[in-house]
């Protein structure tokens, strides 16, 4: 049979802002990610993404990105997938303004006051059998890259030891490198990577590493990544109606994922265990279904959905998140399939940032403050509260009705604990008549004796402040 239609949209929708605050939001949350073999001098030696960086506090950004076990960070080769390292290269490598070496990406860094960097380490050529060097040679370069970074001003940094490479398989080894890494700086943070990563497998990890890893990375997109041959492709409409947004693989949701991870953690005497989700972002072109009859994902509609899973990652408590990807490969010497309206910058547009940034930017507001979580009548209109060290409430809230949708949001935070309530509604929203770029619009928020009354734009995102 076929699909039961949404039901029409409420008349209004009634919200109410939880009285006690469930966490402090992660300073770890906006952030930047780096494919390195696409990060030109053309999009970064002018300093602008560094500016951007600064001016909206993004606090880390994670580089070579989906690179770190086929990169040799002391001589890469500039190409998608082609490591230097391996026993079939040849090269040569990629024109060095093509892409962003480990120099230029800690300059980026110093430039947009990031003082956590988040870099990569390869540990085994993703493949030990291409592979030319032995595990003490591969440890020893890890050491290396270490003192490289720290001698450019960096200590404490985060590294991710291997990408999206049986990382379960090599848990000893992974530790190896930590704990050499760590010798020569014990305050950096180890982080593996297992984009399957459940329960069982984090304690295993866990148990036979001991306390040398600090953290865990998995990567999800929506509406599922990769090429499952089990999963179509899936529409607008189903978009709009899914919430919470599932990663549709493991029929999992994302907040269901962190608290499931997060016992585990603590189970084995972890409490402190940072989990982060290093690749959210738009599955392949291909997952993303198109009618002829309309209805179809825009430019604009499909940065809803990156922002929209940002948000998930806000409010369900992450420590860590960045993107995929500031590129869309398009700048890539050897890369065949950019997607334009997928990532951050739209290459062909000249680096035009798609609409995304203005979620992007105003998620990356609420880090450090207390969150509230918000009860709503209707989910297709959800998202969290904040509250500021001196008192001051802020909503993010997403609206996946086509329509203008009034609400009413009750705030049971206690009047002690809140100084000042909102006064403007920032929305970011679509701009057909631009080829769907999208805009930020402000309207003043109404908001007396702890209820706010206002209306958000069809199709949005909003920041009440």
């Amino acid at each position: 049979p076929p699909p039961t239609p949404p039901l029409p949209p409420p008349a209004e929708v009634k919200l109410e802002v939880a009285g006690t605050a469930g966490w402090t939001v992660s300073p770890w949350l906006a952030t930047m990610s780096l494919v390195y073999a696409w990060a030109p001098d053309a999009a970064y030696q002018n300093g602008t993404m560094a500016e951007w960086a600064k001016t909206h506090s993004l606090n880390t950004a994670r580089f070579p990105a989906g690179m770190a076990s086929y990169w040799n960070w002391e001589d890469p080769s500039g190409m998608m997938g082609q490591s230097t390292l391996n026993k079939s290269w040849v090269g040569p490598s990629a024109p060095a303004d093509l892409w962003m070496n480990l120099t230029e990406y800690l300059n980026l860094c110093k430039a947009a006051r990031m003082t956590t960097p988040l870099i990569g380490v390869n540990y085994n050529c993703h493949d030990y059998s291409k592979c030319t060097e032995t595990a003490a040679e591969s440890i020893a370069r890890a050491e290396r890259q270490v003192r490289f970074v720290v001698a450019a001003g960096f200590s404490g940094a985060f590294y991710y030891i291997g990408n999206e490479d049986g990382a379960p398989n090599h848990a000893t080894l992974i530790a190896q490198h930590a704990r050499a890494m760590k010798a020569i700086d014990p305050t950096l943070k180890a982080f593996w990577n297992d984009n399957d990563l459940n329960p069982t497998s984090l304690k295993a990890f866990l148990n036979e590493t001991g306390t040398i890893m600090d953290g865990a990375e998995f990567h999800g997109k929506w509406p599922y990544g990769g090429s499952p041959s089990w999963l179509s492709a899936f529409s607008y409409q189903d978009w709009l109606t899914e919430v919470p947004l599932l990663e549709h693989k493991s029929k999992q949701t994302w907040r269901s994922k962190i608290k499931e991870l997060r016992a585990a953690a603590v189970e084995v005497g972890r409490p402190e265990f940072l989990l982060a989700n290093n690749e959210y972002g738009l599955g392949k072109a291909t997952a993303f279904a198109t009618s002829p009859t309309g209805g179809n994902f825009t430019r604009f509609s499909k940065s809803m959905v990156m922002v929209e899973l940002g948000l998930e990652m806000y409010q369900s408590g992450y420590d860590m998140a960045a993107y995929w990807d500031n590129g869309d490969g398009a700048s890539c010497n050897n890369c065949t399939s950019p997607i334009a309206d997928h990532m951050l910058l739209d290459t062909a547009a000249g680096f035009r940032m798609n609409p995304m940034h203005f979620g992007i930017e105003m998620l990356a507001e609420a880090q450090n403050k207390s969150l509230h979580a918000i009860n709503t009548t209707a989910d297709r209109v959800h998202g969290f509260a904040t509250v500021d060290a001196v008192g001051k409430l802020e909503l993010y809230l997403i609206n996946k009705f086509e329509v203008a949708m009034p609400i009413t949001v009750l705030v049971n935070v206690p009047v002690s604990a809140v100084a000042l309530l909102p006064t403007q509604v920032a929305s970011m929203v679509d701009t057909p008549e631009d080829g769907h770029w999208g805009a930020l619009r402000t309207t003043p928020a109404a908001c007396v004796q702890s209820v706010c009354r206002l209306t958000l734009p069809p199709v949005s995102f909003s920041r009440i402040a």
